[in-house]
């Protein structure tokens, strides 16, 4: 597909059409004028939907909070329109595929010959998720896979600029911090090995993960400190508050042995 005019215009084409990045040139009226085989096959060969919000398309394309663009935030109509585009990052949500894509947009308008502009668009999605796994690492204890005390101090910290943020309508959103320490911690590595001690922690993880709803948290703190935080609990009537919760860790999760062949050990 191509209408452009330029002396050297096979030689343009030839380089446009192996790069890797998806590229897409319209005149002034939104009609395609040039796309290559990155384009075609990363839009489904439907490139109406860079410019027309249409729910018969095979793909939707959202912003980067996951919301979808309405027609005159699409990239093409933002071009078109005179605006430039620098690597905005955009999501593509296709209905063939579960999967979303993270797009990475530049483009602007242009002059040549019949062109009216232009849009380069490049798949970062592998780049999108090691930027995601490199967050978990950063932000969780790699042995129990809980959050780590970095990212619980976040969390507190919200928690309570939430409760402020709603003080004068209910007296503020009750919330509380439960701290954990394995008094007995020591002596399982002392006699058992470190080995055995990561195992029996990972295995404490998964058990306070049991105790909270999704909207709390739970954290290892450094060695066998660990804390929960729950938010917008009831009174203490309530079947979720913290007496509850600590009831539930202290008296039932703690007590039970763990169970790391061929050793059943109590904390």
């Amino acid at each position: 597909m191509s209408n452009l005019v330029h002396p050297d215009a096979e030689m343009y084409l030839a380089v446009l059409s192996h790069l890797p990045d998806a590229i897409v040139v319209v005149n002034r009226q939104g009609q395609t004028l040039f796309c290559n085989e990155q384009a075609k096959k990363l839009f489904h060969d439907r490139l109406e939907g860079l410019w027309l919000a249409d729910s018969t398309l095979p793909y939707q394309i959202l912003d980067s909070h996951r919301r979808p663009l309405g027609a005159a935030e699409l990239p093409l109509q933002r071009v078109v329109a005179g605006h430039d585009l620098h690597d905005e990052e955009l999501i593509l949500a296709s209905t063939q595929a579960p999967q979303l894509l993270w797009l990475s947009v530049s483009g602007g308008p242009c002059s040549f010959g019949p062109a009216g502009a232009m849009i380069a668009v490049r798949d970062i999605s592998a780049r999108k998720r090691g930027e995601t796994n490199l967050l978990q690492q950063a932000l969780h204890d790699e042995l129990t896979r809980l959050p780590n005390r970095s990212l619980f101090l976040e969390r507190v910290s919200q928690a309570l600029d939430q409760s402020k943020e709603h003080q004068g309508e209910n007296q503020g959103l009750p919330m509380a911090i439960l701290f954990i320490d394995l008094d007995r911690f020591k002596v399982v590595n002392d006699n058992l090995g470190h080995q055995v001690g990561n195992q029996l922690l990972a295995q404490l993880g998964d058990r306070l993960r049991s105790c909270i709803r999704p909207e709390d948290i739970a954290a290892r703190l450094g060695g066998d400190e660990f804390a929960i935080l729950l938010q917008n609990i009831g009174s203490p009537d309530s079947p979720v508050n913290a007496m509850a919760v600590a009831e539930t860790v202290a008296g039932r999760q703690l007590p039970r042995p763990f169970h790391l062949p061929p050793h059943d050990i109590y904390i």
